[in-house]
């Protein structure tokens, strides 16, 4: 069962990468999927205009989708967001006001109007590059005039200066600016390992639905994550309602107490009889309740090896967080390493196996396109209803085959050539198994169960 989720606020989070290689591939993909963020930005990516697709995908968690801005003009820069496919985003070009700095706007959509989200990534000032600080003191502002109309207004990004350095006249200069649009800004602890409030927050009437504003050093660059919850009526999610029961909360020694004595009464014994009757065992213990969960597909490739080394990363985090030790970093980093080195090559081992199994060309050219990013999507008819889409497939291929049918009538005169005769060894002589052997083959087999079975595998493996 579908149901729509409610939840009124929007997880916004920025973040400099300091480049996306292919080391931080793992790295980004999972912090984009635990922050559980609607939208990422990210800067400096490093992102090239063609040959990073295959980069991009292993980035690009279930259920999220990317739009890229690499730096045409030399190596490095770029900026990437990553956001939630259910999201509604209109992307803007405004590159004339990028001489001395980068951006990115987009816009999304909200059930009244439009937020206007612009990510920047100001270039430090260096001869060589021949920016300087006129030049964006120029160009900034210019930037800030074209979105004087935009009331819904959010500014995020590394604007490479120590923002907290009071008498420095670039810093003076930069907050004067941006107070004579009427915007404030929201960072207010350091955003780098060297203490420097590096990255801004630049909001203009939303600063009183902006909350839980979380700066994170996640250990990937030397820059931290900036993330927050920002009040918003965005088209809503979708959530999935299914059935599940506490099975670790059931007793296991009454449990089967409760079993053994509803077995002796049963007089017929019958499968709906045994089925109905540890039905109602389990639901003396461990009652079934509905529940509303979101559709997240999690990555074939996450083993127990590697939930177990993320539990243990985990763990040294919050140990980290707690004690504010060097030392429990240095821990954290470990256990995070050694994830990443699980992951890939539990990954690997998957991808190698989907190979030498593919049963035909078509199947490998797929899963190659996949890994390269460049998986087409089928896209649906919007002529028709999402409702009645479905309903018409299915009359489609339901008269068709009717079709084919009322076409191959015998009085047609077609004729069947007649069936060869088996000339093969006949299997008939079985060896019966004892209780022993099935429970070694049951043992054996992984915990997976079906809505149909009457008792769940985890209660017994």
């Amino acid at each position: 069962m579908i149901d729509v989720c409610t939840n009124p606020f929007l997880k916004i989070t920025y973040f400099n990468a300091q480049s996306c290689s292919n080391d931080k591939a793992i790295d980004i993909h999972d912090l984009i999927l635990e922050a559980e963020a609607d939208m990422v930005f990210l800067t400096e990516t490093w992102f090239k205009p063609n040959g990073d697709e295959a980069k991009i995908a292993a980035m690009v968690p279930i259920g999220y989708t990317f739009i890229s801005a690499p730096r045409t003009t030399r190596e490095g820069g770029g900026i990437a967001p990553f956001y939630k496919t259910a999201i509604k985003i209109v992307k803007e070009d405004k590159t004339r006001h990028s001489d001395s700095f980068e951006q990115l706007t987009v816009k999304i959509k909200t059930s009244k109007s439009y937020l206007t989200c612009v990510c920047v990534y100001r270039l430090h000032p260096k001869k060589k590059h021949g920016i300087t600080w006129d030049q964006f003191f120029n160009d900034f502002p210019m930037l800030l005039e074209s979105l004087n109309k935009e009331k819904e207004l959010l500014i995020t990004g590394d604007f490479n200066l120590h923002f907290e350095t009071d008498n420095a006249p670039c810093v003076q200069r930069l907050k004067t600016v941006p107070e004579e649009h009427n915007l404030h800004q929201l960072v207010y602890k350091a955003t780098h390992r060297k203490n420097h409030i590096l990255d801004l927050l630049l909001v203009r009437e939303l600063q009183h639905d902006i909350r839980d504003l979380c700066i994170e050093d996640k250990c990937i660059s030397d820059h931290f994550v900036v993330s927050f919850l920002l009040k918003l009526s965005v088209p809503p999610g979708v959530k999935q309602k299914v059935k599940s029961r506490h099975l670790k909360s059931i007793d296991m020694d009454i449990f089967t107490s409760d079993i053994d004595t509803s077995l002796k009464q049963i007089e017929c014994m019958t499968y709906m009889a045994l089925k109905d009757s540890i039905k109602d065992i389990l639901d003396k213990h461990a009652a079934e309740r509905e529940i509303s969960v979101k559709p997240r597909k999690p990555a074939p490739w996450i083993t127990p090896a590697v939930k177990t080394a993320k539990q243990k990363q985990r763990q040294a985090e919050r140990q980290w967080r707690k004690l504010g030790t060097q030392v429990h970093r240095d821990i954290y980093i470990h256990h995070r390493k050694n994830t990443k080195s699980i992951v890939v090559a539990e990954k690997r081992q998957y991808l190698n196996e989907k190979v030498l199994s593919s049963g035909s060309s078509k199947e490998l050219f797929s899963l190659t396109n996949q890994l390269l990013g460049k998986e087409k999507k089928a896209t649906l008819p919007d002529s028709v209803p999402c409702d009645k889409l479905c309903e018409n497939l299915m009359s489609f291929f339901v008269d068709k085959i009717n079709t084919i049918r009322s076409n191959l009538c015998l009085e047609n005169g077609i004729q069947f050539p007649p069936c060869e005769e088996f000339h093969g060894q006949f299997l008939s002589d079985f060896k019966l198994v004892n209780e022993s052997q099935v429970k070694e083959i049951i043992l054996s087999s992984p915990k997976m169960s079906c809505p149909l079975d009457p008792l769940p595998s985890a209660l017994f493996l």
